[in-house]
């Protein structure tokens, strides 16, 4: 693995001087986990930061007797860094949904990194407000959009961030059971069913043992604004 290029794929450090990056990749230790492996717990406290180098991570919180999926992250994507900010017990539990690589860095050895690297303090400011404007934009889905709507965002999302073109269409490798989806977009996992049964049919979302194919893109993200084929 070339440890300096992965770094740079990663919106937190992209603009770092080569000086900067060779002072990190020291701190670096990647880590493999199997599918359902428990990267760290709710309640943990907040010991490293860590950066999804492959495979899928689930955000899990214990609601009663079952966890609610709260997000799922991808190659790119940084996780645990507002706890690490703050100092704070990690808020849910990062589970491995496929096996993937991530890179561990420890807390203490990152906030030296930040005393002497501005450019770092600058990437981490974009990250948490990155962060922020995202949970934001989830919460207005969550309180202004119609269900249909927050499925073919949650659907269109993962197809931008993980999906694999197909001569079929987008290829999202991420198996979601209409539980997951439910939990996702806070709805009941039987609406779940009805909207992807009917997409189903109508061919905006084929479900497949290992993920699901979008063939359209674009005509699953006109669903719920009054355009495509969603509305049926």
């Amino acid at each position: 693995m070339d440890v300096a290029k992965v770094f740079r794929s990663f919106p937190m450090f992209q603009g770092l001087a080569d000086d900067d990056v060779a002072l990190l990749l020291p701190l670096a230790r990647a880590r493999a986990f199997a599918r359902g492996d428990v990267i760290f717990r709710e309640g943990d406290p907040p010991s490293h930061l860590w950066l999804i180098v492959r495979g899928l991570v689930k955000v899990v919180r214990r609601a009663g007797d079952r966890d609610l999926i709260l997000e799922i992250l991808g190659p790119k994507d940084t996780f645990g860094e507002v706890a690490v900010y703050d100092g704070i017990p990690y808020p849910a539990t990062a589970v491995s949904a496929e096996p993937c690589t991530v890179l561990s860095i420890p807390r203490d050895d990152f906030f030296l990194a930040l005393e002497r690297q501005p450019g770092l303090a600058r990437g981490l400011l974009r990250e948490l407000t990155r962060h922020l404007r995202l949970v934001t934009h989830r919460l207005d889905e969550l309180t202004k959009a119609g269900i249909d709507r927050r499925i073919a965002l949650l659907l269109v999302r993962l197809a931008e961030r993980i999906g694999q073109p197909r001569e079929a269409g987008t290829f999202v490798p991420v198996a979601l059971s209409r539980q997951d989806l439910a939990e996702l977009v806070g709805t009941t996992v039987e609406t779940a069913i009805r909207i992807m049964s009917r997409w189903s049919k109508q061919g905006l979302v084929l479900t497949e043992k290992s993920g699901f194919v979008i063939p359209d893109v674009a005509a699953l993200a006109a669903v719920g604004e009054g355009e495509g084929r969603g509305q049926g």
